[in-house]
């Protein structure tokens, strides 16, 4: 039946209430392609469709008949036009009155008028069926008439279209123009349960190395909350976006919810991450002496990188006694995750030897020469040597060797040459007896030439290169020639006396 007693009911306040909603300029999505125009009275509207919205969708809802035109520079794009109202006899509340509702200015084949349908979506401040409305307020009662948000689920859905704005009044529509461009006063939708966010995170973030934090993503029609488990009332956190803690290897299950003023999703959208452990990396240490390779060799990964750039290490150590080198080493598995370990290679340095003869030069079975190692301890060998000393048996150059191993197991070794001379002489005695002698020799630089026979003898004492370095004459049969000023090697000593020389060698040391 028709609710005459509304407009008593309701009386001035919802007039002054509804007064305020006529200046507003409202648009709820600017790019919406449905407008509704809403009251109480009904009575007579021109809707002036002076903005280009494609697809454009007409709603209009009221308690008693309209007529409605409309007209404007985009009126072609109107192409649905739905009256929804109570709309049962012809309405005399308004000037001019309006016997029964029409649509003009479009096609009849697009204008549906419907008699109080369904409302679809309840309210319980509203009606159940689609008959008029006055107000934006959804949470008080609307004296038997529907609330914005019954209104605005009923067209969308008739439509297919999205809310641009609703306009609502509670008087007549006396003969006004209302402009699209003028837009609503009211954007009041309808609550519904919101879906469950869609899970948006990356697949490398849903797979990825122990010990490291992730990021899941999930979107949603209102806020995005993230729980531990599907029904945890306990909040990890908001947002499209969560960063996990750090994670252990093992597989691990997040529920992103949304939440919107409506309430939330009834399901959760559960983020699985997989956390793949890292490998066990081992490597070997140890040492080596220096200018030795090391090899650095690890187990646990598919592949590995060395700090040094290669698993081989061969220092090289001069004047430090040790020192400890580190090669650190990455390794990977088949899932890209990597670990480290280090390895620590001790160097030790070689040990610093000498070997010092007690002389270089000398002649064949003259004594021995005694041979003296740095650092003490270490062993000689060679030819001709026998412990730490060297005989000249024979004629030739030889090379002594020391050997030291130190107490790290390092070994060197160092080396001398000696040179060891027949020390004969060099033509022979004709007629004098008895023949030259020279003695020592070798010797220090001083040294006796002995030749008995009373007569005058002169000496030259020359080098290897034929330089003379000494002369001297006399008739003693023991002459001291003292050439300790010159350096040590082999000289030849030559003596002449009447008609006859000799010449000898002398090796001073």
């Amino acid at each position: 039946m028709k609710h005459i007693y509304l407009r008593f009911l309701t009386g001035f306040l919802l007039i002054a209430s509804s007064a305020s909603n006529l200046k507003a300029q409202t648009v709820c999505d600017p790019s919406g392609n449905l407008v509704i125009f809403t009251n109480y009275d009904g009575g007579e509207m021109t809707i002036d469709v002076d903005v280009n919205i494609p697809n454009l969708k007409i709603g209009i809802c009221s308690y008693e008949a309209v007529r409605v035109n409309i007209a404007g520079t985009f009126s072609a794009n109107v192409t649905q036009v739905i009256y929804a109202g109570y709309n049962n006899s012809p309405n005399t509340n308004c000037t001019p009155n309006v016997s029964t509702t029409s649509v003009s200015g479009v096609s009849s084949g697009i204008v549906t008028i419907n008699f109080a349908p369904p409302a679809g979506y309840s309210n319980p401040n509203g009606y159940g069926s689609v008959i008029c409305g006055y107000s934006c307020n959804t949470t008080s009662s609307q004296g038997g008439c529907n609330t914005p948000d019954q209104i605005a689920y009923y067209f969308t859905q008739q439509t297919g279209g999205t809310l641009r704005f609703q306009f609502l009044q509670y008087g007549c529509w006396a003969n006004a123009t209302k402009s699209i461009s003028g837009g609503g006063n009211c954007c009041a939708m309808p609550c519904t349960v919101p879906a469950a966010p869609a899970n948006t995170t990356a697949a490398a973030q849903q797979a990825i190395c122990a010990n490291k934090t992730t990021t899941l993503s999930a979107t949603s029609t209102g806020t995005v909350s993230w729980y531990a488990s599907p029904t945890s009332t306990l909040s990890l956190g908001t947002g499209t976006a969560y960063v996990t803690p750090v994670l252990a290897a093992g597989t691990y299950t997040y529920y992103a919810q949304t939440n919107t003023s409506c309430g939330v999703s009834a399901t959760r959208t559960p983020v699985t991450v997989t956390v793949n452990p890292a490998p066990t990396v081992a490597v070997n240490s140890g040492s080596v002496c220096s200018g030795q390779s090391f090899t650095t060799t690890p187990t646990g990964a598919s592949s590995y990188t060395y700090s040094t750039g290669s698993a081989v290490l061969t220092p090289s150590l001069t004047t430090m006694p040790s020192s400890v080198y580190t090669n650190t080493v990455t390794g990977s598995n088949a899932q890209g995750c990597t670990n480290q370990a280090v390895s620590s290679i001790t160097v030790y340095a070689l040990p610093v030897l000498t070997l010092t003869p007690a002389s270089t030069i000398t002649c064949v079975n003259s004594g021995t020469i005694s041979l003296t190692g740095s650092t003490a301890g270490g062993v000689y060998s060679g030819t001709q040597v026998s412990a730490n000393s060297f005989s000249p048996a024979t004629t030739g150059t030889f090379t002594p060797v020391y050997s030291y191993t130190a107490s790290t197991g390092c070994a060197n070794t160092a080396s001398a040459s000696i040179v060891v001379s027949a020390c004969t002489g060099i033509g022979a005695l004709t007629g004098l007896k008895p023949s030259l002698s020279i003695h020592p020799n070798p010797n220090s630089g001083e040294f006796v030439v002995e030749w008995p026979n009373g007569a005058e003898k002169h000496i030259r004492v020359t080098d290897l290169n034929g330089r003379l370095v000494y002369t001297g004459s006399s008739a003693q049969d023991k002459i001291t020639v003292n050439i300790a000023s010159l350096a040590n090697g082999m000289y030849y000593v030559q003596v002449r006396s009447g008609n006859t020389d000799e010449t000898m060698k002398v090796m001073k040391q």
